[in-house]
């Protein structure tokens, strides 16, 4: 990729904790906000979001609160229930990185129209929030939609540059996103030949075939590798989230593979029997870890969706 005028190096920092915000609160507050957090890092979340309900009746004007509450939300899979906090929050602080990438995610999983749209809710206008969305849309390799909001931009400053280095990133793009763009641009054909040849060539479809061979075959070390590279390059897709974390369990890597298979969780549009595959590593890796609370919360998820 080019080098972005706005400064994407945020991409690699660290989401600040929703402690840090605490220091100058009621003791009331602090301890119910505290205690909502105790309650999430062991996936009590119906009694997080109470102690956060808490908070938002003794202090209603923080925003940290709001942003905590859609992330619960988000953990527990309610994207209807979470997104008028992710909004909320957003609102409050429009210069938030961090509220931003929720508000986007949000939107993303419940569709409300073209990811392009997102913000058009919040009623107003600001430079870092469109420039955030962008830089979150071209972190995710949706290069049109980053575009979309590099035009909403209203600064003239950046604006020319912006449009050159995202053109620039597309003209860059890694051999497999070129190929699949390339295939998206081809007519689609009636003919039952070419839909096997269209769906042969399909990258994305290839990768998880050569993911799934390594599977099998026990190749831990090379599917960790080619996982990653491939959830890099395409990170929306679940799947090479949960080969990945696979590979780490499989490597004796338990606390690493579960942080990137409840990230997987994130990129599940439905449940169906790539969820089964990832609640069964989960529960395996937190019985290695010795958390009891963790694995019976997994293993209640698989046998909730498991149809046998």
């Amino acid at each position: 990729m080019g080098v972005f005028v706005i400064p994407i190096g945020i991409f690699a920092q660290e989401e600040e904790d929703a402690s840090v915000y605490l220091e100058e609160y009621s003791d009331e507050f602090q301890e119910a906000f505290f205690s909502a957090l105790q309650q999430k890092g062991i996936k009590n979340y119906d009694r997080a979001i109470n102690y956060l309900q808490k908070c938002i009746q003794l202090q209603p004007d923080q925003s940290a609160v709001y942003h905590e509450m859609a992330r619960i939300y988000r953990l527990d899979r309610q994207f209807a229930l979470g997104f008028p906090y992710a909004a909320k929050a957003v609102r409050m602080e429009p210069d938030n990185y961090w509220y931003t990438d929720t508000y986007w995610y949000y939107q993303y999983r419940l569709g409300e129209g073209s990811i392009a749209r997102q913000g058009e809710d919040l009623s107003f206008q600001n430079d870092v929030f469109w420039s955030n969305m962008a830089r979150i849309s071209l972190k995710r390799n949706r290069y049109d939609e980053a575009s979309g909001f590099f035009k909403r931009i209203k600064s003239p400053n950046n604006y020319s540059q912006l449009s050159a280095d995202l053109e620039e990133a597309k003209a860059k793009g890694d051999p497999m996103t070129r190929a699949l763009t390339e295939a998206l641009k081809q007519p689609k054909s009636t003919s039952v030949e070419a839909k096997k040849q269209d769906d042969a060539e399909n990258p994305v479809d290839q990768i998880k075939k050569n993911l799934r061979t390594l599977q099998q075959e026990g190749e831990f070390s090379r599917l960790y590798k080619e996982s990653t590279e491939a959830n890099e390059n395409y990170p929306l897709q679940p799947d090479f989230y949960y080969y990945k974390g696979w590979a780490l369990l499989k490597q004796g890597k338990a606390k690493e593979a579960t942080t990137i298979l409840e990230e997987s969780l994130d990129y599940l549009l439905e449940e169906g029997q790539l969820s089964l595959f990832i609640y069964q590593a989960l529960a395996e890796a937190y019985e290695l870890l010795g958390e009891p609370e963790k694995l019976k919360y997994y293993q209640k998820k698989l046998n909730e969706n498991n149809p046998n």
